[in-house]
């Protein structure tokens, strides 16, 4: 039996959007913002790889600081505690860290591609040979996505641990992987749901996202507070 109601979460994160749409609209139009606001200055420097390697790492710095400020007002929120904008800003001090997990996170994630990528192409020269089938080459396929769900939902919660916790990168997954311990499939479930909540979003005219990505967001950010309470109480 899963620790945490997939269906409370989901209905905490549109309500709490709902109940504070302008304040979350605006919140998500910043965060928008902020990390897209150097991306022109680094493609009129181009030519210029310093410079544009140095506007890359500030435009990395920013979208890393006001993530971290986002799942922070979530949080926050989620406790019943007051917030506002420079909330986005205020966390700085522990984006290197939040950075060095991304890092990692990131490595993990192309490390489980690797087997999936190469049966894909072995399936896909199968294919053509007419050795496998179609069929059977796409539910080959699709088994190898199997690694890399299961890598992102155990440590997926790494920066909630850095950002909450202040634990240092290694540190964050591991709480992360016995947080999750037990909660994979459940997750993936959600997740998958969140997908469709954030693509939706992206059609609805693009403005959809501004109300779509703070669903999403505190809707995780539900579900790693109950984990957390679960797992604390258990102890």
């Amino acid at each position: 039996m899963p620790r945490f109601s997939k269906t409370e979460a989901l209905q905490f994160g549109w309500q709490t959007v709902r109940t504070n749409l302008g304040y979350f609209f605006g919140l998500s139009a910043v965060f928008i913002l902020a990390s897209a606001v150097l991306t022109p200055l680094q493609a009129y420097f181009s030519e210029s790889p310093v410079v544009a390697l140095v506007i890359a790492i500030l435009s990395i710095a920013l979208t890393l600081i006001v993530d971290l400020g986002f799942m922070k007002i979530t949080l926050k929120t989620y406790d019943g505690e007051p917030t506002d904008f420079p909330d986005l800003f205020r966390y700085y001090d522990l984006s290197p860290r939040y950075f060095l997990g991304t890092v990692i996170f990131t490595l993990l994630i192309l490390t489980a591609t690797v087997p999936g990528i190469v049966v894909v192409s072995l399936v896909v020269s199968g294919i053509e040979s007419g050795g496998v089938g179609t069929a059977a080459g796409i539910l080959l396929g699709a088994l190898f996505l199997i690694p890399v769900a299961f890598v992102s939902i155990r440590f997926y919660f790494f920066g909630y641990f850095i950002l909450d916790k202040e634990a240092g990168p290694l540190e964050a997954f591991k709480l992360s992987a016995q947080l999750t311990k037990g909660e994979t499939w459940h997750l993936l479930l959600l997740f998958l749901v969140l997908v469709a909540v954030v693509l939706a979003g992206l059609v609805a005219f693009v403005v959809g996202i501004l109300v779509a990505y703070p669903v999403a967001l505190l809707t995780t950010t539900y579900v790693y507070r109950k984990l957390l309470e679960t797992q604390e109480q258990n102890q």
